[in-house]
C-alpha cells in the first residue's frame, strides 16, 4: 500500500517518488489546496472517507500512509 500511496501523492502533487520518500515525515510538502486534492484522490483510490480530525491529520506521506492502513485493514 506505502508503494501506492507515494505514487498517488507524486502524481497530484507533481514530486518524485524519491523526494517524497526522503521527506516522508515533513510537513509544509504541500499547500492547501494540494492538500485537499490529496484527500479527494486518497478517497476516490481507496473507496474511503476521511473524518475531518483525519483531513487535520494528514500532514505527511508517513502520516497518510499510517492512516490509511488503519482504515483499510
Amino acid at each position: 500500500m506505502s508503494e501506492q500511496v507515494f505514487q498517488l501523492i507524486s502524481e497530484v502533487s507533481k514530486k518524485s517518488v524519491e523526494e517524497l520518500k526522503a521527506s516522508q515525515n515533513d510537513t509544509g510538502l504541500w499547500d492547501s489546496l494540494l492538500h485537499v486534492e490529496l484527500v479527494f484522490a486518497l478517497e476516490a483510490e481507496f473507496d474511503i472517507f476521511f473524518s475531518p480530525d483525519e483531513i487535520a491529520e494528514i500532514d505527511t506521506p508517513a502520516k497518510i500512509v499510517e492512516i490509511l492502513q488503519l482504515k483499510v485493514a
